[in-house]
């Protein structure tokens, strides 16, 4: 990962140090004793079931270089096996606040996908089109919630040159949050459906929701959004806006889809395209992560060739037969 010092990790999360020695380096994080890696600083998080510092002593006797907590709960131990301490006010925020300050010091391109219905599957596509001209980082899964995000964050090293962040959100600000934390270069939105609305109130509230990631573009910056959906072709921003879909209005058009063996054959913009995956949603999503690989410079015989190859995590779009009844296992999170 991009080094830190205990001293840059107080002064970030405005903790307090409970040890002398400012500058010693730090090799990683960890939120889970169980994996505690030697030189790792374990970040106690506390859950409705749970309670990270009920695991500390665990955590030191695997090798924690240091712990980030929100109280004093044990003896840490004493001489040079003493782990650094750091006390903040809530340690959720703090991991916040660390993979911000880290992402910040990486000062690379980041792009940042959201949408109800298939964002996993756009950063897994965009993420295996940008990885033949980039080192590239991207979200493990579905870790699109302040704790995956920040995981994930916690991965860049000095080496990598881009980074694709998948963003969920099940309660309103969650999404504007993520954004100032990543600080994403581009972001796509995938479309405005009807998940979680107890907590967003309608398709309304979704929508507040997921353009709150647009706020937080740069000057310049780039949007991709899906221009056939009823929410999303009304979006007008000072950002490079580009819209994919099948509407005449769009910057991206898809025309001529058609089935071709377990994939789509699709043109896009008069450009020809294969995506070998089930389902005309994912031509939209192919759409999505072609116009936004695009945009950062990849070549589209390039891209062309990449998107024809491409394959998703296993249990996302597997086909399963039962007594001869066969269905499709795929999973996205909101």
């Amino acid at each position: 990962m991009i080094r830190l010092s205990v001293r840059e990790i107080a002064r970030v999360t405005g903790g307090r140090m409970l040890s002398t020695d400012e500058d010693v380096p730090v090799s990683g994080f960890c939120t889970d004793s169980r994996t505690m890696g030697p030189g790792q600083f374990f970040i106690a998080l506390k859950g409705k079931n749970f309670d990270g510092h009920d695991h500390i002593r665990e955590a030191v006797a695997r090798g924690a270089r240091g712990i980030i907590a929100e109280r004093m709960t044990v003896d840490y131990g004493a001489g040079r096996h003493r782990p650094h301490i750091i006390i903040v006010e809530n340690t959720l925020t703090a991991m916040g606040q660390i993979a911000g300050h880290i992402r910040r010091k990486a000062g690379i391109p980041v792009v940042c996908i959201t949408g109800t219905n298939g964002k996993t599957t756009v950063k897994d596509i965009l993420s295996h089109l940008l990885s033949f001209k980039y080192r590239l980082l991207k979200s493990r899964g579905s870790f699109n919630n302040l704790i995956g995000v920040s995981l994930t964050l916690f991965e860049l090293e000095p080496s990598h040159e881009m980074a694709v962040i998948e963003l969920g959100s099940n309660h309103p600000g969650e999404i504007a949050h993520l954004a100032r934390i990543t600080a994403p270069r581009a972001a796509v939105i995938t479309n405005i459906g009807h998940g979680h609305l107890e907590f967003f109130g309608g398709r309304e509230g979704v929508f507040r929701e997921k353009v709150s990631l647009l706020e937080r573009l740069p000057d310049p910056g780039a949007a991709f959004l899906n221009g056939d959906d009823d929410y999303l072709s009304g979006v007008r921003i000072d950002a490079d806006t580009r819209f994919f879909g099948r509407s005449r209005d769009c910057d991206l058009r898809i025309t001529g889809i058609r089935k071709q063996g377990t994939g789509h054959g699709f043109d896009l913009d008069g450009e020809r395209f294969f995506v070998p995956l089930e389902g005309e949603h994912n031509v939209y999503n192919a759409a999505a992560a072609v116009a936004a690989a695009a945009y950062f410079g990849m070549d589209h015989r390039v891209i062309r060739e990449r998107l024809s190859g491409v394959s998703l995590p296993r249990m996302r779009l597997e086909k399963i037969v039962v007594d001869g009844i066969r269905s499709m296992e795929e999973v996205d999170v909101f």
